[in-house]
């Protein structure tokens, strides 16, 4: 927890000593449907999937960073998607009720899913993982940097595994079909069909589907360095949160990034919805594969090159991909991940 100004989360000493003596923003962190997601000397708190606002110090004094859609008109400034609050006028905001009520109007069910589980997972003690981020984005060094390090979660395993390593799982949650095969427009317009063996091809997002998040996972696993940033990153976010006793201080103790898994695991959990899960499977692989039955001319195989059915050889690494899929929209999960998850491959 440096003072110095670092290219990745986590929160420098002054600042995470200031909010350790501030009751009112502890008590705020741990409402029971709010999650803390820390950032680059700031966090937000998010609720069913959005944020209620970013909250960091600006000359001593805490100050939130909220969007105007959850505001009344009056405090809306046209010029900006986002209002400036000391934490003494967010707070008047916040216990009307108010922000929570606008979130719900502008949330989505994928959002909703995506925190209800963490926030289950995280409360129950015999859970096998962690989950320590959500809405993770890679922080680049600078603004020409590509940034294809966006996670929905980051989970980390609470027991080593038999090489005395604490497993990192990368995942990306989507509830039912209708997010699978998101294109960008670019890349429609661009791609004129045959097989690219170089994702370089397209340094921009594919989009936000299977093709779009499988290609940077492939581009953020190709510079070994975003995870050993990511490693640090964990450490310091598990040592913020015993700090602010967010989690069990028993929990990973004595982890250090070296203990944590030397790559990780990259899985994509998808909720069925009000679908069936066999087709949702289909549609899946539609998605993926090329040779397969209605299968998506944008699918994951012929654009990148890589079956996901094998293990993939990735900057000297070795990787699989696992897809596993859930029934319902969450309600019940009480674990990230489970034995029970139906995997494609199984």
């Amino acid at each position: 927890m440096s003072n110095n100004k670092k290219l990745q989360r986590g929160l420098n000493t002054d600042l995470f000593k200031k909010l350790q003596e501030n009751d009112e923003l502890i008590k705020l962190i741990k409402e029971k449907d709010h999650f803390m997601g820390i950032r680059n000397d700031y966090f937000n708190i998010y609720y069913k999937g959005l944020s209620l606002g970013k909250f960091y110090l600006a000359n001593k004094q805490w100050k939130v960073e909220v969007s105007k859609k959850y505001l009344d008109k009056s405090n809306q400034d046209t010029n900006n998607s986002t209002r400036k609050l000391m934490l003494s006028e967010y707070l008047k905001y916040y216990k009307t009720g108010q922000l929570h009520k606008k979130i719900e109007e502008y949330t989505k069910s994928e959002r909703v899913c995506q925190q209800r589980i963490i926030n289950n997972n995280n409360a129950d003690s015999k859970s096998n993982y962690f989950c320590v981020d959500m809405e993770y984005v890679m922080q680049r060094e600078n603004s020409q940097e590509n940034n294809y390090g966006r996670f929905d979660i980051i989970a980390v395993a609470k027991k080593p595994n038999e090489k005395g390593e604490h497993e990192v799982s990368l995942i990306e949650l989507k509830l039912g079909t209708g997010a699978m095969g998101g294109v960008s427009k670019k890349f429609r317009e661009d791609y004129t069909g045959g097989h690219w063996s170089r994702l370089e091809e397209y340094e921009y997002s594919l989009g936000s589907g299977f093709l779009g998040h499988v290609a940077n996972y492939i581009r953020y696993l190709q510079e070994p360095k975003r995870y050993n940033k990511l490693q640090t990153e964990i450490i310091d976010i598990i040592n913020h949160f015993k700090g602010l006793g967010l989690m069990n201080e028993h929990c990973f103790e004595g982890l250090t990034a070296k203990k944590l898994a030397m790559q990780p695991e990259i899985i994509f959990l998808t909720y069925t919805g009000n679908e069936k899960k066999e087709e949702v499977i289909e549609t899946a692989k539609r998605y993926l594969f090329k040779n397969v039955k209605d299968y998506s001319i944008y699918n994951v195989e012929t654009i990148t090159g890589y079956d996901l059915r094998r293990e993939l050889s990735i900057a000297g690494q070795k990787y699989k991909f696992r897809f596993y899929f859930r029934e319902g929209n969450g309600e019940v999960t009480q674990h990230i991940l489970t034995e029970n998850d139906q995997d494609m491959f199984k």
